[in-house]
């Protein structure tokens, strides 16, 4: 089993999990083995490291075509980063995510202290007499620590090993390690609410899994991108990606993978509406997952399944199938996913135990706001100012080759045209000079000029219409015939409240308005979209918001019968009582009074 580890990433909606491996023998043997390695030096941990990786080649845990065995004359130092690293990857399989970390990081730390032999990179594992290439093994650590920051809903720390990851990576020319970085980039886009800035580091991983030939990954990429897609909201897309990587796990026997991507098409099947095939793929990948012990995504099924059974008014398995995800989720500080099971349970508790559903409503509120921090968007906002600058410069570099490539053939082009002339003006027959006086001062006659804009006047007298105009500048282009007016001003300035109040919507939806990123995708500052608003308005952006929740509270209010939490919801806060004292200061009644009332 080739490194399955750097292939799988914590997906939000169908995480990619390894077997868990449930011989409680086998993994006694393995602590063992590790902690007893901990502290032995020479050719006692030389032969402790190799009796650990007998047991992953037994387990098929390596690829039998990269040998790992470590020889005679591997440094000490050597010794220990690797064995710590794969110590990291085994716990990682088994998900103790804990002591994965440990060694991951042990591991990581010893790396710019080995020896850089190698002066050039490699792509492969196999290793030489003296270890392998310490820039590989430095970047293979930093993958592992970002996904394993991921799994605890650490993204600040899972974006800069993931940014080290991907430098790694480039700088080695490695397109392994490259996909590897740009799978946990999106990953963390998704789970930042970033959907749209993930999709460009999925489709390239996407490619170069293509240019590569690697159906083992581009089904992982495959999976993600259904899951960045999903997150965008275009389902259909979402649902062709996991279909795409359903296909490839079942042609190549990977019922556990297919069991992944099943959850992953239910998903898209219920957001689609589609809930009868929605609840037929869980049917088939719930009890594989489990079976496989992939607690992860069961429990991510498991939340799905709850969505189902809510939308049908099946409230108590609804509820339990809530619980059941929370039990996996909390000890492994899932945040993200935890939220969405809480949100689950507080809704399926709100008739039978409204304390318990308020609770957990509360729960909900403070798992969500934990998840997104500055930090992170900042970090992410750097990150994808780099990606463009990289795109930038390919595009540069290709222009400039094309621009070369047209001033070579503009001056061969030039030197013929050259050798034309010399050779036509050898032959030319000497014609006849036109008499001077035949061109009248002022004329309209003057050779060539009845076409040349402006040139009719030329006769130095003032035009009919005097001198309020110059000849032909009418028709100059770049020169408007009048400034602009302010009915244009107005026009333009509502198009830039429509817009405004586009995005605010769209971003109110997904329950956060980050004024930073609203004002990057109209192209402005922070502090310009203030003041353009202010002068347009004679509002603040903060009052402009707020405007615009209550008036999609009375629009849902009159039109619509939805409970009062979640017009709240929908109107971007989680806290329906702060939501009722908003609108009450706004409107003068409480959202059910004005429901009541009819306006």
């Amino acid at each position: 089993m080739k490194l399955f580890r750097f292939l799988a990433l914590a997906l939000p909606l169908a995480t990619l999990s390894v077997t868990l491996r449930g011989e409680t023998v086998l993994q006694s043997k393995v602590d063992s083995l590790i902690r007893v390695f901990d502290n032995q030096k020479g050719t006692d941990a030389l032969q402790t490291a190799r009796l650990f990786f007998d047991i992953l080649s037994a387990e098929d845990f390596l690829d039998p075509d990269e040998p790992l065995l470590p020889s005679e004359n591997l440094p000490d130092r050597t010794l220990k980063a690797l064995t710590w690293y794969w110590a990291g990857e085994w716990y990682f399989d088994c998900q103790e995510y804990e002591r994965s970390m440990e060694y991951s990081l042990k591991a990581l730390r010893l790396c710019p202290k080995l020896n850089p032999h190698l002066s050039k990179p490699r792509t492969s594992k196999v290793q030489g007499s003296s270890g392998p290439d310490p820039l590989l093994l430095e970047a293979d650590c930093s993958n592992l620590i970002s996904i394993l920051y991921f799994r605890k809903s650490d993204y600040p720390s899972s974006l800069e090993y993931a940014r080290r990851t991907l430098k790694l990576g480039r700088q080695l020319n490695d397109i392994s390690r490259i996909t590897y970085s740009l799978n946990t980039l999106a990953g963390i886009c998704l789970a930042s609410r970033q959907p749209a800035e993930g999709e460009k580091y999925i489709l390239e991983a996407i490619r170069l899994c293509q240019q590569e030939n690697d159906s083992l990954k581009l089904a992982v990429r495959c999976g993600m991108a259904a899951e960045i897609y999903h997150g965008m909201g275009k389902f259909d897309k979402s649902l062709e990606f996991s279909k795409r990587a359903y296909e490839i796990d079942t042609a190549t026997g990977r019922t556990d993978k297919a069991a992944i991507r099943l959850s992953q098409m239910a998903a898209a099947y219920l957001s689609l509406g589609d809930t009868l095939l929605s609840r037929d793929c869980l049917d088939k990948a719930i009890p594989v997952l489990k079976a496989s012990g992939n607690l992860q995504s069961w429990a991510i099924s498991r939340n799905l399944y709850g969505e189902i059974l809510l939308y049908e008014g099946n409230s108590d398995e609804a509820a339990a199938c809530f619980r059941d995800a929370i039990s996996v989720f909390a000890p492994r500080r899932d945040s993200y996913n935890e939220s969405r099971a809480r949100l689950g349970l507080s809704k399926a508790l709100m008739s039978s135990d409204p304390a318990q559903s308020a609770l957990q409503m509360h729960r909900y509120s403070q798992l969500r706001d934990s998840l997104y921090d500055s930090q992170m968007n900042m970090g992410l906002n750097e990150m994808h100012a780099r990606y463009r600058n990289n795109e930038l410069l390919s595009e540069r570099d290709r222009y400039k080759k094309r621009f070369n490539l047209i001033v070579i053939i503009s001056a061969i082009a030039l030197l013929a045209v050259t050798i034309l002339l010399i050779l036509l003006r050898r032959k030319s027959i000497e014609v006849p000079a036109s008499s001077p006086s035949s061109i009248k001062p002022g004329s309209a006659n003057v050779p060539g000029c009845a076409n040349v804009p402006g040139c009719a006047n030329v006769s130095g007298s003032p035009s009919a219409s005097g001198i309020s105009q110059s000849p032909g500048i009418s028709n100059v282009p770049g020169i408007p015939h009048a400034l602009e007016t302010p009915s244009s001003a107005s026009a333009n300035d509502a198009k830039f409240i429509e817009s405004l109040e586009f995005l605010v919507r769209q971003a109110m939806v997904s329950g956060k308005v980050d004024f930073e990123e609203i004002a990057s995708k109209m192209f402005v500052s922070r502090t310009h979209l203030n003041r353009k608003v202010k002068s347009i308005t004679g509002e603040t952006t903060s009052d402009l918001v707020q405007r615009i929740r209550i008036s999609t509270a009375k629009d849902l209010l009159r039109n619509s019968a939805l409970p009062i939490w979640e017009v709240a919801q929908k109107c971007g806060i989680n806290d329906a009582a702060y939501f009722s004292t908003l609108f009450k200061k706004s409107v003068g009644k409480t959202p059910a009074q004005y429901r009541n009332d009819g306006e």
